[in-house]
């Protein structure tokens, strides 16, 4: 089914009608966040997904020296329903949790790049302080 469309995909749910047009009535959605997201968004929109968690999740363990012991529990732990997500259903089981998860480690990449833009800021507004 991937093949037929790998760019822009079925869209959500639109893989039960292709599903219903092979004969496979009893399926509803892939069991497996690498295929689900293929059918649902292309494979383009896949690689966006998958990239853009991956810029976070690096840029996360590059501080999980400084991280307190909540946050390095709650990285890791988006990182296993992330990897459950690739074996198993993911839909109902393990989204809500690695949602609940990611944004807790999201939440720490703002914090890090927030402190950065505004240590920039302050070195911007003093250079420009006679134009108050």
């Amino acid at each position: 089914m991937i093949k037929k469309r790998p760019l822009i995909g079925y869209g959500i749910e639109g893989l039960k009608d292709e599903y219903s047009a092979v004969g496979m009535s009893y399926a509803d959605k892939p069991h497996n966040i690498v295929l689900a997201l293929s059918g649902y968004v292309g494979i383009p929109g896949m690689i966006c997904f998958f990239t853009s968690i991956g810029i976070v999740m690096f840029s996360v363990f590059k501080l999980i020296k400084k991280l307190s012991l909540e946050d390095i529990i709650a990285f890791f732990a988006c990182i296993c329903f992330f990897c459950s997500s690739i074996f198993a259903n993911s839909m109902f089981y393990t989204t809500p949790y690695f949602c609940i998860f990611m944004g807790i480690v999201l939440g720490i990449f703002c914090k890090k790049h927030l402190k950065r833009l505004t240590k920039r800021y302050k070195v911007i507004k003093s250079n420009y302080k006679d134009f108050d």
